[in-house]
């Protein structure tokens, strides 16, 4: 569950992995999109070798997408989401890279505040978004200003209030790589290369770019399941 420091074992990410893989390469063969992907979300059977995908009261039609500030949990909403841009397939993917980081280090990735913090979180962790992905943004304007700098909205320590602190460049605090890494205790070698593989998935599945992002069918032949 969301919070637990405990992760689970490689073997069940990879397990539970691939089924949700499959689950979302079916909802886009059936033109839907989940768009509430999260560990709450996920049932798992007595035995713990069979998973689903549960709660679908945010899907949609993939032709009715309204823009929303709000759509997805915020802890697992994609980027596309928060800055107002079309979109589609792809917020599942990413939902589903912050759901097994979750699964296999116990931590929420995104533990964001608001939707504000998130987008720096992301950005801390993956860099900055580019200036044509920002442009496509109906909401950039609420966390950049015309320079494409970062509007981070913080509460003043001292005042109590709110206050916008403009930010040139974010430092990173982290890599998917480390912070895997650090929530492997086993020293064994296949170990220790499933980390390298899932964390290239998973830097595959957290894209900035919607439109560049991993898809189902492409995960699915990961070297990650192999």
């Amino acid at each position: 569950e969301g919070g637990q420091e405990v992760g689970i074992s490689m073997s069940g990410v990879r397990l539970y992995a691939s089924q949700m893989f499959a689950a979302l390469k079916h909802l886009q063969s059936c033109n839907v999109l989940h768009a509430d992907i999260k560990p709450d979300n996920i049932l798992v059977n007595d035995k713990q070798n069979i998973c689903k995908l549960a709660d679908f009261g945010s899907a949609s039609d993939d032709l009715d997408n309204p823009i929303t500030p709000y759509l997805v949990s915020r802890f697992y909403r994609a980027p596309e989401i928060v800055l107002g841009m079309s979109y589609s397939f792809p917020i599942d993917v990413w939902s589903l890279g912050c759901t097994l980081y979750e699964l296999y280090t116990g931590k929420i990735l995104f533990e964001s505040k608001n939707n504000n913090e998130h987008l720096k979180l992301i950005m801390q962790l993956k860099g900055r978004f580019s200036n044509k992905m920002l442009r496509k943004s109906q909401f950039a304007y609420k966390h950049f200003d015309r320079d494409y700098r970062f509007l981070s909205r913080i509460d003043d320590p001292v005042l109590g209030k709110p206050i916008v602190k403009v930010v040139n460049v974010l430092e990173q605090t982290g890599d998917l790589r480390t912070l895997l890494q650090l929530a492997t205790l086993d020293e064994d070698t296949d170990i220790r290369k499933r980390v390298l593989q899932l964390t290239d998935l998973l830097e595959k599945c957290l894209t900035l770019d919607p439109a560049k992002r991993i898809s189902p069918s492409a995960a699915l032949q990961h070297d990650f399941f192999k």
